[in-house]
């Protein structure tokens, strides 16, 4: 899975041997600033189902800006809210099993039955 999460953001320059992400940094900037201005982030109303949120690591040293926010978002909102150790905002593709996990628990806790 690393493997695959690596070639699908890095690309390595030959010209100064190094990887580089594959979208820029001014993109990437410019798509946080995009988001960030999206009206998802106004206070939300209760949730009329069970509602959980699994984000990224916001212990991480390495942590991105979001996971705290999210966390707190969850916190504020009362939104249930939970995070898998030692991932970054790539998750999903780095440890998808622990992600469906923590979604069957909370499932299964609800007595949804999928």
């Amino acid at each position: 899975m690393a493997e695959l999460n690596a070639r699908s953001t890095l690309r390595f320059d030959r010209e100064n041997g190094k990887w580089l992400l594959c979208c820029p940094g001014t993109l990437e900037a410019g798509l946080y600033t995009e988001v960030a201005e999206l009206p998802i982030w106004r206070k939300p109303d209760p949730p009329t189902r069970p509602l959980m949120i699994v984000g990224s690591d916001p212990e991480s040293e390495y942590a991105s800006k979001s996971a705290p926010c999210c966390r707190l978002f969850c916190e504020t909102f009362g939104i249930d809210y939970a995070f898998v150790p030692d991932t970054s905002h790539l998750l999903q593709l780095e440890e998808p099993e622990r992600c469906f996990a923590l979604f069957d628990g909370y499932f299964a806790d609800k007595g949804i039955v999928m």
